[in-house]
Order: C-alpha cells, then structure tokens, then sequence
C-alpha cells in the first residue's frame, strides 16, 4: 500500500453503527432458546430437582443477557452521538452526549479543539487524544 494512499484513507471519518454484533447476539440467543426448548423434555427432572438453585442460575443468565444487549444499545447512541459531532450537524452542541463519552465531549467542547479535529489524522479517539496532548501540551 501506497503511502498517499494510507494517508487518504485515515483522512476520511467512517463510524458504524453494531448492526454485526447485533444480529449475532439475536441469533446465538435464539440458537440458546431453540436448544432449551428441544432439551427441556430430557433434562427437566434434573431442572426441577432444584428449581430455586436453578431459577437462580437462569436469573443470572437472563440479566446477562440484559446487559450485553444494554451496553449493545449504549454503544450504537454512542456511535450516532459523535457522528453528529464529526459530520457538524445542527443541535449536536445541545445534545446530551451520552455517558460512555462523557470525558471526550468534555474535551471535544472546548471552544480550541473543533478547529483542529478536521485538522489532525485520527484513526481512533486514543490516537487523537495523544495528538491534543502534544499539540496543547
């Protein structure tokens, strides 16, 4: 690969909203149920001789479930939040930005730094705040 060619390419802004990721947690979860659901016949002596140890062990796993698929959706609210901000579209400074991004938005609001993020080569947010450092020191 070409070196104008790389820096063309870490120039251009792209985010992507965890459709991939989405789509194989609904699939795996109705794999788990569909198997649950064929199994149940077998095992259900095993389940109901203890079924508050169980329940429990059920329990846990359905917040489990919760959580990946809360964290899914925190991502995805992420992901819109700063690309309302990166494409400069209107109302984005009166957005509650949301609390996975809450110490970049902090940064990201001083009135200094919109005028260089345009400016500074970014592959990911780690690489930007290191470049903010060097520059402000």
């Amino acid at each position: 690969m070409s070196t104008s060619s790389s820096l063309r390419k870490s120039s251009v802004l792209e985010f992507s909203q965890p459709t991939r990721p989405t789509f194989l947690m609904v699939l795996v979860l109705i794999f788990v149920f569909i198997g649950a659901y064929l199994m149940f016949p077998t095992i259900s002596p095993l389940f109901l001789a203890a079924p508050y140890l169980n329940g429990i062990i059920v329990g846990v796993f359905g917040l489990g479930i919760c959580a990946c698929f809360f964290q899914i959706i925190s991502i995805a609210r992420s992901v819109s939040w700063i690309e309302g901000f990166a494409l400069d579209r209107s109302g984005y400074e009166f957005a509650e930005p949301p609390r996975l991004l809450l110490p970049l938005a902090s940064l990201l609001k001083l009135s200094v730094l919109p005028r260089f993020l345009g400016f500074l080569p970014c592959s990911s947010i780690i690489s930007w705040y290191n470049s903010f450092k060097f520059i402000f020191g």
